[in-house]
C-alpha cells in the first residue's frame, strides 16, 4: 500500500531540514531533522567516520554557509520508501564540493518523522 500523502509531505519536511541546515550551516535544523540518538557514519576520504546528531550539528555549524558563498543548491530526494512509522529516504546532495549519496533511515517519534540514522557515500571532489 502506498504511503500516505501526508506521511510523505511530512518526512519531506523532515528533509528539507536537513538540506536547508547544510547549505545554510544552520545547528538548529540540523538537530530539528535528527534525533537525539541519532547515529551518522560512512567512510570519509576512505577512512571510517561515526558521529553523533550533536557532533554531526556542531561540524555543519562550522562549515561556511554554502548558501552564502555562491555555492549551488543541488539536493535532491531520490526515493522514499515507508513502512508504517519506519521509513528510509535516498537522497544525494552537494556538500564540501563533492556528491554525497545519504541512505536515511527516519522514525516516526512523538507524532514526528526524524531522522534515527545517517550512512552516506561521497563521491571525489569535484575540480
Amino acid at each position: 500500500m502506498p504511503a500516505d500523502a501526508n506521511e510523505i509531505a511530512a518526512i519531506t519536511r523532515t528533509i528539507d531540514d536537513y538540506f536547508q541546515g547544510m547549505y545554510q550551516s544552520d545547528r538548529a535544523r540540523i538537530e530539528r531533522a535528527f534525533h537525539p540518538d541519532a547515529v551518522i557514519s560512512g567512510n570519509f576520504d576512505g577512512a571510517y567516520r561515526r558521529r553523533t546528531r550533536d557532533g554531526f550539528a556542531e561540524f555543519v555549524a562550522t562549515v561556511p554557509a554554502p548558501a552564502k558563498n555562491g555555492v549551488p543548491y543541488d539536493m535532491v530526494i531520490v526515493a522514499i520508501d515507508v513502512s508504517g512509522d519506519a521509513a528510509v529516504v535516498k537522497v544525494r546532495d552537494l556538500y564540501l564540493n563533492r556528491y554525497f549519496v545519504d541512505y536515511l533511515t527516519l522514525l516516526k517519534s512523538n507524532g514526528t518523522w526524524v531522522i534515527i540514522n545517517k550512512t552516506y557515500h561521497h563521491e571525489a571532489p569535484l575540480k
